[in-house]
């Protein structure tokens, strides 16, 4: 049986409301906004955050170009802080691996852009750290980037 077997009548077929918005956006946002009040509200404590953290960004480039780095570095902490606790709010971490072992674990998460020799480590470490892992809870969101580092091999 194919699907030419059951022919569909044409007055069967789902005809577009035509009191939809003519735009995919349109859609998407009402869809959104009927999924309940609590959705706008974490919106918008999301945008007022990030909008925070574009500003004290832009004035932190204001003060080192003032030639005031210790009122730059302190922006630069607030802006920090102030993501870190939007992302915890998310259930969102971020996870370092530098200077741990390699291991199975450390590699099901990573994206290896390098291997550095380094006598100082012992074989294998993860010797340096692109862009952390991101986790929401215990679900991986993105990919570590790292360089693995080690002794000469033998």
């Amino acid at each position: 049986m194919t699907p030419d077997d059951i022919p569909i009548p044409c007055e069967e077929r789902p005809l577009r409301d035509p009191a939809a918005p003519d735009n995919a956006a349109s859609l998407v946002h009402k869809a959104l906004g009927k999924a309940g009040h609590g959705y706008h509200a974490q919106l918008d404590w999301i945008l007022g955050a990030v909008a925070q953290a574009r500003f004290h960004v832009a004035r932190a480039g204001t003060e080192l170009d003032a030639g005031t780095p210790v009122a730059a570095a302190e922006m630069v902490r607030r802006i920090g802080v102030d993501l870190d606790e939007l992302l915890a709010g998310f259930g969102v971490s971020a996870d370092d691996p530098a200077g741990r072992e390699w291991t199975a674990e450390t590699r099901a998460a990573a994206d290896v852009r390098g291997f550095q020799v380094r006598d100082d480590l012992p074989p294998p470490r993860v010797a340096y750290t692109e862009c952390p892992a991101i986790y929401r809870k215990e679900r991986l969101l993105a990919e570590t980037a790292v360089s693995i580092g080690g002794s000469r091999r033998r």
